[in-house]
């Protein structure tokens, strides 16, 4: 890790200004688990007696931090930032209450490219990545300081990765100020090492006079020792700043001591009248005979034969060669699981940045292109490594939490219908009453429906193929799949009509219907097709992981704004645009059927075999 701390003119400032810079490594074995501790803050209108009061927080949660070993980097951090919010509200308590309203902090920890951050104020957090320059503090939800409420001064805590070769700045309000009115931030972003830090510094002297702050820029890399620190000063800016020796500087040394050490050995002439002995060849050594082959003499018939047998061993050679080149080609082209395994992890991490920064689209797309390659590879080892296993489960969780999956172990089972003769194939919602589909198709293209408390029956024509009903106001709508049609059927007048215009384009091979006003029809390709008033009006462009592959019904209710679609042992939730809102998931939907929404849309009641689930989202 490379850290460079800068603090431009702090005795110019106003007296009631102080700022001030942190970094905290680990000090032994254990508190090596922790990893970095860096700490940036600024404290305005300042009274004489809290002079100190950045080095002394700073330093009670450093001290928290490195206290218990059993934690991982994020509850450290999290612990160590509530006890802070101890700290703050004991100095109110003790009538210290100036520092409320003036405070800027920010504290990052980071251990392997692992990063947790927490900040509070006007401090800013860039990330410099591939070219481009994010701020992750921007959407990052805190307490205002002007509360007065202490304890909440430190609230949500952020967490993610970085990637070799990124770069972090913390920037107190002026100097962020600055860099943009200058236009400086694609120069920050360059800076990787000692020599063009100072170059950026020695280009902009004149202009960094005239302000003050603090600047710390962190680039992940291996871990250095606090020992390796070097102090440089340079008084012609008028800034004050720490570098972090490298790995480079350190090789540097150790090239520039061995070198020193080679000279020295050759000054001395230990070697100059060292001479090898000579070794004299004797002339009369004389090499062996090579013994003469005898002829060998073939008549007519021998040479026939052997003329067959050389032909049948050069065929069988050349058989053996193509062989092995084709073999060798095949054992190229495969690459084994693990070198595989760094392209994979690399998008992993890049889709956890970017969760960091609310950019929840992106990363759901770089997961999915990480589960792909592992199931690639599950397809051509069959068996994955332990490695491999691990990224797999790692990329399916982190999939579903962004895509919102709820998965149930044991759902609740609403009712049993037992073992029966006839399985039902539908149930619909009247009022409370949930009823199977014995009552509405008592007999083929023969609708049963209740009228006066009486159940009445409606013979349909032979030429429909009904795939699924909907229940709107005192209409009844029948899916026709065969002939691409949506039958209208009044119960009070006791007549059919088609729905669709004339002029609309067939529904062929539809799978199921819902209607609010507007009839919703899930098509046969799983897409959600929109009508209103008999004509065509949309498509909608679903957005939901996995894709809709065996959707096969489509309900709504009156109570509810979301579309709810029966998909492979799950019911997706969705509004009217095509989002994702939830999905509930459950290895118990093993034989779906049919499902149907409350009125109120609190209830879920899924007809899985002959159980019926209820669900409450």
């Amino acid at each position: 890790m490379q850290a460079f701390e800068l603090h431009f003119n702090p005795k110019k400032v106003k007296g009631d200004i102080v700022f001030d810079s942190f970094c905290f490594e680990p000090e032994n074995i254990i508190e090596k688990s922790f990893g970095n501790l860096y700490i940036v803050g600024q404290l305005s209108n300042v009274l004489p007696q809290n002079s100190h009061f950045l080095d002394d927080l700073a330093n009670y949660i450093k001290q928290e931090y490195y206290l218990k070993s059993q934690k991982t980097p994020e509850q450290s951090l999290t612990d160590s930032l509530r006890k802070a919010n101890e700290f703050l509200s004991n100095a109110v308590k003790d009538g210290n209450v100036n520092w409320m309203g003036n405070l800027d902090f920010f504290a990052l920890s980071i251990q392997n490219f692992v990063i947790n951050f927490a900040k509070t104020g006007d401090i800013s957090v860039l990330l410099f990545h591939d070219g481009e320059i994010i701020d992750m503090g921007s959407n990052l939800e805190y307490q205002d300081t002007q509360t007065l409420d202490p304890l909440k001064v430190f609230g949500n805590i952020a967490s993610g990765k970085v990637l070799p070769g990124d770069k972090i700045a913390v920037l107190t309000p002026k100097i962020l100020d600055f860099l943009k009115s200058q236009n400086l931030m694609e120069e920050l972003a360059l800076i990787s090492e000692e020599k063009s830090l100072k170059e950026f510094l020695s280009l902009h002297k004149e202009e960094l006079l005239e302000i003050y702050g603090t600047c710390l820029i962190l680039i992940p890399g291996g871990d250095i020792n606090q020992n390796e620190m070097i102090n440089v000063r340079t008084p012609e800016i008028g800034s004050l700043f720490k570098l972090t020796a490298s790995l480079k500087n350190l090789l540097a040394r150790c090239s520039s001591i061995i070198k020193s050490l080679i000279g020295r050995l050759k000054s001395l002439n230990l070697f100059k009248n060292w001479k090898l002995p000579k070794i004299k060849i004797p002339n009369n050594i004389s090499l062996p005979k090579i013994p003469k082959l005898p002829n060998l003499k073939f008549n007519i018939s021998d040479k026939e034969i052997f003329k067959e047998k050389l032909i049948l061993i050069l065929k069988f050679i050349i058989i053996l060669i193509i062989g092995f080149l084709i073999f060798r080609g095949s054992a190229k082209r495969e690459i084994p699981i693990e070198e595989n395994l760094p392209s994979i992890e690399s998008k992993m991490r890049q889709a956890e940045n970017l969760v960091i920064l609310h950019k929840d689209d992106e990363a759901n797309i770089l997961l999915q292109e990480a589960l792909t390659d592992i199931l690639i590879l599950e397809n051509k080892n069959r068996k994955l490594s332990e490695n491999a296993l691990d990224d797999k489960k790692t990329v399916m969780d982190n999939l579903d939490k962004l895509n919102n999956v709820a998965k149930i172990q044991n759902p609740e089972v609403f009712t049993d219908i037992g073992d029966h003769i006839i399985t039902p194939q539908k149930i619909l919602l009247i009022g409370t009453n949930l009823l199977t589909s014995e009552l509405f198709f008592s007999k083929p293209n023969t609708l049963l429906f209740l009228n006066s408390g009486q159940w009445q029956e409606q013979s349909l024509s032979d030429d429909y193929e009904f795939a699924d009903i909907a229940l709107y106001g005192q209409n009844i709508y029948l899916l026709d799949s065969k002939n691409g049609e949506i039958i209208k059927f009044s119960a009070v007048s006791n007549t059919s009509s088609n729905w669709l215009e004339a002029s609309a384009e067939k529904i062929i091979g539809a799978k199921s219907i819902a209607v609010d006003g507007n009839i919703w029809i899930l098509t046969g390709d799983n897409k959600i097709d929109r009508y209103l008033k008999g004509k065509y009006m949309e498509t909608l462009d679903l957005t939901v992981f996995p894709g809709l592959d065996n959707a096969l019904r489509i309900r709504v209710s009156s109570g509810s704004p979301y579309l709810f679609i029966m998909d492979n042992k799950r019911v997706v939730i969705m509004d009217k645009q095509g989002n994702l809102i939830k999905q509930y998931q459950s290895e118990a939907f093993d034989n779906l059927i049919d499902f149907e929404i409350s009125p109120d849309g609190k209830e879920i009641h899924i007809l899985n075999g002959n159980k019926i689930y209820l669900i409450k989202p």
